[in-house]
């Protein structure tokens, strides 16, 4: 009887190896905050689990979410190519021999192909594959070459978006059940502020006036020269705001700098650089509007934390976008100029529309959470374990 109570014990629970590298104090952009709220919620609600979270240098504390969680460390950081193969082929290839995983979860798109452990694996978008201009020579040359056998040698694939579940299909010719839609949620900070924060934060960040807010890290995709024409534009007819853009500069940032140089507005085309959780939600919640006009997206989160601030989105009409903002959003075409300035106008002039806008968000909201996401995930987990 003893022997056999043990053996149930012992089997009754998963080792859990997850590649965490992206979890980055105060440096949490797209992919870093989707595994941070997916793990949160899976360590929360797995205790009887054990969680092995793959770092490539020394991790904030605030990332250990339990007791259950076990940081390693593995050698080098791996952020350019080279280093990635050094990193998942080798030191992620030992390590999951080592603990002896039962599965390995890679949320940013990248796995270890030199194991034999289950992998699941969450490809965002293939943007990649669209705007192959607009990634650097090795990176391009990485994802061309790795992507296709990443695909083959996952379990199953999780995405954001049913746009990303189709380009996936159509990209890689993968049979449709192997791809699972788990839409990102909107983390709980979100929300909308006093109208005394309000003017506040207006004054801290506008010197008092009002203003549209670009939200993400700026390089060639996220099409911030275009929405900087159409803001000097939009001032141009006579109306007054500023613009703020939020974000770190990425790369291929040129046409950016150029369009603000050129711009007669440009003392009011405000840049603030990455800032805090809170900061963000001030930024957010004391603008006029979201103006997100990127060319292509596999979700938006933007879109989803504008929503929850009570702000009204101008969003683009491409990709994934008009999925996550349903009748929440006012959509423009990114690359028509004219387009954005009437969304930037109808905010300004329409306020019955705005408030369409408004309360259709509400109910559009109620479609993405992070606690649906971290169980569909973990199920696909379980199903694995059980038919090993």
């Amino acid at each position: 009887m003893y022997i056999v109570v043990y053996f149930y014990f012992h089997k009754a629970y998963m080792k859990i190896a997850i590649n965490t590298r992206f979890l980055l104090k105060d440096r949490m952009e797209g992919i870093g905050w989707y595994t941070y709220e997916i793990c949160k919620h899976m360590v929360a609600a797995h205790p009887e689990d054990q969680f092995y979270f793959f770092f490539d240098r020394q991790p904030a504390a605030e990332f250990i979410f339990g007791e259950n969680v076990h940081p390693v460390i593995l050698f080098p950081p791996a952020r350019h190519p080279i280093l990635f193969y050094i990193w998942f082929e080798i030191a992620v290839g030992q390590a999951l021999k080592r603990i002896d995983a039962d599965v390995f979860f890679s949320p940013d798109g990248f796995l270890c192909l030199n194991s034999s452990v289950p992998s699941f694996i969450t490809i965002h978008d293939v943007a990649h594959i669209h705007f192959p201009e607009f990634v650097p020579y090795m990176m391009r040359k990485y994802y061309r070459y790795f992507m296709p056998k990443f695909v083959k040698k996952a379990q199953k694939i999780f995405t954001v978006s049913n746009y990303s579940k189709q380009d996936l299909l159509k990209t890689y010719k993968v049979k449709a059940e192997k791809i699972l839609v788990f839409p990102n949620g909107c983390r709980e900070i979100f929300a909308p502020l006093e109208i005394k924060q309000i003017k506040i934060t207006r004054e801290r960040i506008a010197g008092g006036d009002r203003y549209f807010v670009c939200i993400g890290s700026i390089h060639p995709r996220k099409n911030l020269a275009m929405t900087i024409r159409a803001f000097s534009k939009y001032r141009q007819l006579g109306y007054t705001g500023k613009l703020v853009i939020v974000g770190r500069m990425a790369w291929h940032t040129t046409a950016v700098k150029k369009a603000i140089e050129d711009s007669l507005y440009r003392n009011d085309i405000i840049l603030t650089g990455t800032v805090s959780d809170q900061e963000l939600v001030n930024i957010l919640g004391a603008s006029d509007a979201l103006v997100y006009t990127s060319l292509f997206e596999g979700f938006g989160i933007p879109i989803l934390e504008a929503m929850q601030c009570g702000v009204p989105v101008i969003a683009s009409n491409t990709s994934s976008m008009p999925e996550v903002g349903g009748n929440a959003a006012l959509y423009v075409d990114p690359i028509s100029l004219e387009s954005i300035v009437a969304a930037m106008v109808t905010i300004h002039k329409d306020p019955v529309q705005v408030l369409e806008l408004l309360n259709s968000s509400k109910e559009q909201m109620s479609k993405f959470n992070w606690t649906i996401a971290s169980k569909g995930i973990y199920s696909s987990f379980k199903e694995s374990k059980s038919i090993r």
